[in-house]
C-alpha cells in the first residue's frame, strides 16, 4: 500500500491521506477519540467487505441482498452527512477493489485477543484464524489441519519459553475432537480450556492469543509476494518488557511484510520508536501522529523539523494569497507543535490546544518535563518509576540523600521553563493576530507583517527545542 484516501467515513468528515510512498511500514500515534479506529476500520472495509457482509447479513436474505449491502456500508459512513464514502488505496476504490488471488492482508486488533463473553473465552485456532481479518494466498482449508495445528501450538509455547522467558505455561492441542486448545501453568493451573480469564490474567491470555495469530501468519504467508499486517491496539495490557520482547517478536516475524501499527499508548509508541531506531534500522518507516486541527483529524510526520522553515519558504515565494491564508498555515503549525510537545509531556493529544496551553503555562502548573546531559527526556511519571524503583531494590545506603538529589536535578533541568514565556506571546499572538488573520474578520485592523515575523520566529523555537529531545529507552526505566 502506496497510499490510503478517507472521506465522510467514521469519525472522518473532510478529505484524509495515509501516504507510505514506498511501501513503508507506518507507526502511528493517535489518542483515543483520534480517528486511529476509524483508520483501522477503513482497512477492514477496504479489503474484507465481503466478509463484513457475511457476517452482518443472514445467507437466506436474497432479493434485497443489494438493499442490505448498501446499508452495511453506510453503517461505516460519517453520521453527520449524506454523502457518499470515499475510501480507495492507491487509487482504485472499495467499490472496485476486486482481491488477487495471491493478495495476503493481515489485521488484528485489540478485539481478536480480548474476548468479552465468558462463553467465548477459549483458545480454538481454527475459528481464530476464521474469525481473523486474514485475506490468505491459500483458503484455511488448503492448509490447516491437526498436523498444522500441532505446529502452531509447538511453536507458541516454545516463543513463550524462549521468546518471552514465560516458563510452565503451555498450550496443548485438544484430545477430545472438540478443537478446543487447554491451556495450563505447570505446578498452578491444570489444564483450562474454557472461562481462561477466571484462571489467567489479561496479559497473558492477550500475548498467548496474539503469538497464535503470529504462527498463522508467519506459516502460511507467501515471503514472495507483498504482505500488508495492520495492528490496532495489540500490546496495551503488557508490562514494559513483555512490550520489548512483543515488539521484537513482532518484526521478525513480519520481516518482509508492510507493516502499520496504530496505538494509542504512548508509553508503547515511544518504546517501539526507540526499538526501531536502534535495532531495525534496515527496515523504512514512518512515524505519524492523529490529532485534530480546526476541528478536523489530520495525519503529520512524528518529525518536527522542517514545518516552519516550509511555511516561511512558502511565504517567500508568494504562495499564500492573502494574510488569511498565511494566518491559517501559522495557527494550525502552532497548534500541531502543541500536540508533539504534550506527547513529550505524557498529557496526551486529544485535548483541545488551548487546554494544553493552560495546563503548560498555568501558575499552578501540574505537567513537568525534564533533561539529562545528553537530552534524553523525563517525565513525571518516569521520575515516580525510579524513586519507587530506588526505594524496593534493598539498597537503603543514604536513600534519602539519592532521591533528594534526583528530584532536585529533575527541578533543575525543566525543560518547559524557558518555553513557557513563548507559549505564552504565542498564546497572545493567536487571540489578537492569528485567529482574525486566519478567519478573515472584516472591519479590525488588519495583521502586520511584523506579526507574522514574530509568530514564525517563536515557533522555530519550540520546533527546534522538541527536536532537540533524544528518545529514551522506555524499557530501561
Amino acid at each position: 500500500m502506496q497510499n490510503l484516501t478517507i472521506e465522510n467515513f467514521k469519525a472522518f468528515h473532510q478529505h484524509l491521506e495515509l501516504n507510505s510512498p514506498n511501501k513503508e511500514n507506518v507507526l502511528i500515534y493517535g489518542e483515543n477519540g483520534s480517528g486511529k479506529t476509524s483508520l483501522f476500520e477503513a482497512f477492514r472495509l477496504y479489503y474484507f467487505k465481503d466478509k463484513i457482509f457475511k457476517e452482518r447479513i443472514p445467507a437466506n436474505v436474497v432479493i434485497d441482498r443489494a438493499d442490505a449491502e448498501d446499508a452495511v456500508v453506510k453503517s461505516f459512513g460519517y453520521d453527520r452527512t449524506n454523502s457518499p464514502i470515499v475510501l480507495s488505496v492507491d487509487g482504485i476504490s472499495y467499490t472496485g477493489y476486486t482481491p488477487a488471488s495471491d493478495n495476503q492482508v493481515f489485521l488484528i486488533s485489540y478485539a481478536d485477543l480480548h474476548y468479552q463473553n465468558e462463553e467465548d473465552d477459549y483458545i480454538c485456532i481454527k475459528k481464530m484464524v476464521e474469525k481473523a481479518y486474514f485475506k490468505l494466498e491459500a483458503g484455511l482449508d488448503n492448509w490447516f489441519d491437526t498436523e498444522m495445528e500441532q505446529v502452531i501450538v509447538d511453536n507458541t509455547n516454545k516463543i513463550l519459553e524462549d521468546v518471552f522467558y514465560l516458563d510452565g505455561y503451555k498450550l496443548t492441542v485438544s484430545q477430545t475432537g472438540d478443537e478446543v486448545c487447554t491451556l495450563e501453568r505447570t505446578g498452578k493451573i491444570q489444564n483450562k480450556k474454557t472461562y481462561l480469564a477466571r484462571y489467567f490474567n489479561e496479559a497473558i491470555l492477550h500475548l498467548v492469543r496474539f503469538v497464535v495469530l503470529m504462527e498463522s501468519i508467519a506459516f502460511v504467508c507467501n515471503r514472495q509476494k507483498d504482505a500488508l499486517v495492520v495492528l490496532d491496539d495489540c500490546f496495551n495490557s503488557l508490562d514494559a518488557s513483555n512490550r520489548t520482547f512483543m515488539m521484537r517478536y513482532f518484526l521478525k516475524v513480519t520481516t518482509g511484510m508492510q507493516k502499520i501499527v496504530l496505538t494509542h499508548n504512548l508509553s508503547y509508541y515511544n518504546l517501539m520508536s526507540h526499538i526501531l531506531t536502534t535495532e531495525y534500522d534496515d527496515e523504512a518507516w514512518l512515524k505519524n501522529i492523529l490529532c485534530v486541527v480546526d476541528g478536523n483529524y489530520v495525519i503529520k510526520p512524528e518529525s518536527v523539523t522542517g514545518g516552519v522553515d516550509d511555511i516561511i519558504t512558502k511565504r517567500q515565494a508568494g504562495y499564500y494569497a492573502n494574510s488569511t491564508q498565511l494566518g491559517n498555515a501559522i495557527r494550525q503549525e502552532f497548534e500541531v507543535l502543541i500536540y508533539r510537545l504534550s506527547m513529550l509531556c505524557n498529557i496526551g493529544v486529544m485535548a483541545e490546544s488551548s487546554h494544553l496551553l493552560d495546563l503548560m503555562c498555568s501558575p499552578n502548573m501540574s505537567v513537568y518535563f525534564s533533561t539529562d546531559a545528553n537530552m534524553r527526556g523525563k517525565t513525571a511519571e518516569m521520575l515516580v518509576d525510579e524513586i519507587y524503583s530506588n526505594v524496593t531494590n534493598g539498597n537503603y545506603f543514604n536513600l534519602q540523600k539519592r532521591l533528594k538529589e534526583k528530584i532536585e536535578d529533575f527541578r533543575a533541568n525543566n525543560f518547559l521553563a524557558p518555553l513557557i514565556p513563548i507559549l505564552v506571546e504565542l498564546r497572545l499572538l493567536q487571540k489578537v493576530a492569528l485567529h482574525q488573520a486566519s478567519h478573515g474578520h472584516t472591519g479590525l485592523p488588519p495583521v502586520q507583517s511584523k506579526e507574522f515575523d514574530v509568530s514564525l520566529a517563536l515557533l522555530k523555537k519550540i520546533e527546534v527545542a522538541i527536536s532537540s529531545i533524544r528518545r529514551t529507552d522506555l524499557s530501561t526505566v
